[in-house]
């Protein structure tokens, strides 16, 4: 049940059977490698940056801001 409060409170994305644990770990890991790297590295940076943090709303407010810029930087393609 832990696992369930965990999953619906954000802390983990996906609660599978540990039998299955293994094939979803590889699952995941592949599609972080097909990200670009910077934005890897961003997200990386963000988490280190933090990790100490007490304040979710700080969290967030420094997420958005990085985000937002990061998305200046990869417009979505145009539309025919």
């Amino acid at each position: 049940m832990e696992q369930q409060i965990r999953f619906r409170i954000g802390l983990v994305n996906r609660v599978v059977p540990h039998n299955q644990l293994l094939d979803h770990a590889v699952e995941t890991a592949a599609e972080i490698a097909f990200n670009q790297a910077e934005s890897l590295l961003a997200t990386k940076r963000l988490a280190w940056q933090n990790l100490t943090e007490m304040n979710l709303e700080e969290v967030w407010k420094l997420e958005n801001k990085e985000f937002a810029a990061a998305a200046t930087l990869f417009p979505p393609p145009e539309t025919p």
